[in-house]
């Protein structure tokens, strides 16, 4: 709150930077008006304090007026006591003067400056250091001669443990700074005029002592929804607000960030020594946020002493859990982060946690949430809907998938655009940016296997333009703040559609259009689902969702992700921008077929006992007349040649519907005479899957100016991109492409 007594229009024109570094503004003469004005400032200050003979007053009103007025005012009317209150606040102003020295010698970084002008900028800075020890060293003597006695000054404050004081009423739920306050320090820390929706609510929670989780889609302003609460409790209290991130690359960015700004900020990350913690912890500035990797809580005793001392003494205010969707994902992504909770609460049972993600559906909030530890959390959530992006996925063959992706890029003239490209594997990511840089794009690669320095450099060469292209695993995007990124593209589906939000949540901050495309084959899917261990592990679940999400031709895919957030999705509100939107596909009804093909598995495998390929059971099912359908009595069985009325094409892109429903599965055999052969099997009950609903398919109609029926009515479609269309022919040929699936030898046919 003592921010807005900082410093007179006149002190910030001294104060603030010029136009540019290319323009000549007085830049000399600023500074000597400047070193003269603080060299003033600290006399008097110096002079005035030390003067015992003033009367007793209200030393923050004239404090005020002095400050008002200007550095050059007079000796009298800049009054002020050894006492802590005033003190602290001339202390505070100190700070913030110190503040926009830094700023504007940061801006003026590259002006050509003779050497004499340089020594004036480093003679301020000692001199704003000096005032600022001078007026700690007051505070901590204390008044020299007798005072009037004084009211108590209030007990700082403590945030009790959120299990012994639940209700709304209890002392320490108590807010103890305004939204004024707090749009004070948004001005004047942060250079932003006013909060984005439901930001203002967050900051006030966190000044409770109530645990919380915030669900804010990417550019909703997580990050500053718990810096400025950090900002007010270092200020008023003193107090550490510890973040938990799980990238040292997120960290440095944050940390560079918050000290351009001139906010304290401190970092200790997994790979730093332990020995240099505690001179830090022991000044009397401490820093407003403290930012570590969960590796340095969970194996640094030194880093958690100091922790507790910080926890003894009072000065440690809430834990920050940022990327909080690291803490439940769907495999195991570290295990620090399955720890964290346990530890938090098990060294600090009475300090909050606050937990925050740009995606997490009501399953993993949960999963987040209970992880944690937290009682009772209230959630935060704002809709992830984001109308600026336009979704797609592209059936591909593996062999072409990097043609594909670099003709995206040229014939859509992305080339001078930047981008992001996800590959699995880190080997991909590599083959793919030498690929895409043969192609006359630039790209570089980034994955894990690279050392920090080797990946800081890729990072800043992007950011700043030189590189236009970052083909990258998953190490690359939590926390990446790039406005202007104008597509991301996945060269292999995500593991989870949480993934998928938040790695294509890097696009469009700027709030411009931009292009999020996933390609896939559906082969390869089948087979990842089928080598995932555990039929109803949260990893096949995921998977299976990502699947659904790939190969649904007649849902909105805006539709599709909002409904995994738990959004409600309104009746013909689409997106009008997908490639399900954009070009429509023709329904098919197969609700009857279905629930035969299902039927006449279940016959087969009670017939027989002998396991059946998912192209073999096809073959049935249509009709074929065979050897060894003859042979083994399956044209006998009740249900055979029920599907000849769809065809082949049409079977097959069923039955891996089927599969991505989780009403089939596939699993392995491997036979020491024929190697290993994928066979289905029965997983989930149809009536069960189905309730109520008509089973429909979608597929792409080819002709160039055609009306089809969809799921949605009627739609004119016209030259629909080629890359987006999904006819019969592709999806087969993705889905049975192996030998897996070519039956035995002796099946000729006899139609």
């Amino acid at each position: 709150r003592s921010r807005s007594l900082t410093m007179s229009s006149a002190q910030k024109k001294k104060f603030r930077p010029g136009p540019g570094p290319n323009n000549t503004d007085n830049t000399p003469g600023r500074l000597r008006s400047a070193f003269i004005c603080s060299q003033t400032s600290h006399n008097r200050c110096i002079d005035d304090v030390r003067d015992q003979s003033v009367e007793e007053g209200s030393c923050e009103r004239r404090i005020q007026k002095a400050f008002q007025e200007g550095p050059t005012s007079t000796a009298e009317t800049f009054e002020a006591t050894p006492d802590s209150a005033p003190m602290a606040i001339l202390k505070d102003m100190l700070l913030s003067d110190y503040r926009h020295l830094y700023q504007h010698k940061k801006a003026r970084r590259q002006c050509t400056l003779k050497e004499t002008d340089r020594t004036l900028y480093d003679q301020i800075e000692s001199l704003c250091i000096d005032r600022i020890e001078f007026v700690e060293s007051l505070i901590s003597a204390g008044p020299r001669t007798a005072q009037p006695a004084r009211p108590a000054q209030p007990e700082p404050l403590r945030l009790p443990s959120p299990v012994l004081e639940e209700n709304d009423g209890a002392p320490g739920n108590t807010r103890s700074f305004s939204p004024a306050d707090c749009r004070d320090v948004l001005k004047n820390s942060f250079g932003l005029a006013k909060f984005l929706p439901e930001q203002l609510e967050v900051i006030l929670e966190a000044f409770t002592a109530h645990d919380f989780l915030v669900v804010f889609p990417t550019g909703a302003g997580k990050s500053l929804s718990f810096q400025l609460p950090a900002v007010l409790m270092n200020e008023k209290f003193n107090m550490i607000t510890v973040v938990v991130s799980p990238l040292i690359a997120i960290i440095q960015d944050q940390e560079m960030a918050l000290r351009e700004k001139g906010i304290k900020v401190m970092s200790f990350c997994s790979g730093d020594g332990g020995g240099h913690v505690r001179p830090h912890f022991n000044q009397n500035i401490k820093p407003a946020l403290l930012y570590v990797t969960p590796e340095r809580i969970q194996k640094s005793p030194t880093f958690m002493d100091e922790l507790r001392t910080l926890h003894r003494s009072k000065h440690l205010a809430r834990f920050i859990v940022d990327e909080a969707h690291c803490v439940a994902p769907v495999d195991d992504f570290r295990d620090a982060y399955a720890e964290l909770g346990a530890c938090l609460r098990k060294n600090f049972p009475d300090i909050p946690i606050s937990a925050f993600t740009a995606t997490a559906s009501p399953t993993a909030a949960q999963l987040i949430t209970k992880s944690l530890n937290m009682v009772n959390p209230r959630v935060f959530r704002r809709s992830t809907a984001r109308p600026n992006l336009r979704y797609s996925a592209v059936p591909t063959r593996s062999d072409e998938c990097f043609e594909t992706i670099a003709e995206l890029i040229t014939e859509r003239g992305l080339e001078d655009d930047t981008g992001i490209v996800y590959c699995f594997r880190r080997d991909r990511c590599e083959a793919l940016a030498l690929f895409l840089r043969k192609k006359g794009v630039s790209a570089k690669h980034y994955h894990a296997e690279m050392t920090d320095q080797e990946k800081a450099a890729v990072y800043k060469t992007w950011k700043h333009g030189i590189c236009k292209v970052i083909v990258a695993t998953v190490a690359f995007g939590m926390g990446v703040n790039h406005s202007d990124v104008r597509f991301v593209l996945h060269c292999d589906p995500p593991r989870s559609l949480d993934n998928y939000l938040q790695e294509s949540g890097r696009a469009g901050r700027d709030g411009q259009p931009a292009e999020c495309v996933i390609f896939y084959n559906p082969r390869v899917l089948r087979r990842e689902l089928a080598e995932i261990p555990g039929r109803d592990s949260r990893a096949v679940k995921a998977l299976r969702q990502v699947a659904n999400y790939c190969d649904e031709s007649l849902v909105c895919r805006s539709c599709q992700l909002l409904a995994h957030c738990g959004e409600s999705t309104a009746a013909g509100k689409l997106c009008g921008a997908c490639d399900n939107c954009v070009s429509p596909k023709r329904a098919y009804d197969l609700t009857a077929d279905i629930q035969q093909f299902v039927s006449l598995l279940e016959c087969i495998q009670k017939k027989s006992g002998n396991p059946i390929t998912a192209l073999q059971t096809i073959d049935v099912f249509i009709g074929r007349n065979t050897k060894w359908i003859r042979v083994r009595g399956y044209d006998q069985v009740k249900g055979y040649a029920a599907g000849r009325h769809i065809g082949l094409e049409l079977a097959k892109i069923m039955i891996t519907r089927l599969i991505f429903w989780g009403i089939l599965g596939e699993y392995r055999i491997l036979r020491h005479d024929i190697g290993a052969h994928y066979y289905l099997r029965i997983e989930r009950d149809l009536a069960e899957f189905k309730g109520g609903r008509r089973l429909q398919i979608g597929f792409a109609d080819n002709r160039e100016d055609s009306t089809v029926e969809t799921g949605r009515g009627k739609s004119k479609s016209k030259g629909v991109d080629r890359r987006r269309q999904r006819s019969l022919s592709t999806l087969t040929d993705q889905a049975f492409l192996n030998a897996d699936y070519v039956p035995s030898s002796d099946s000729e046919s006899e139609d």
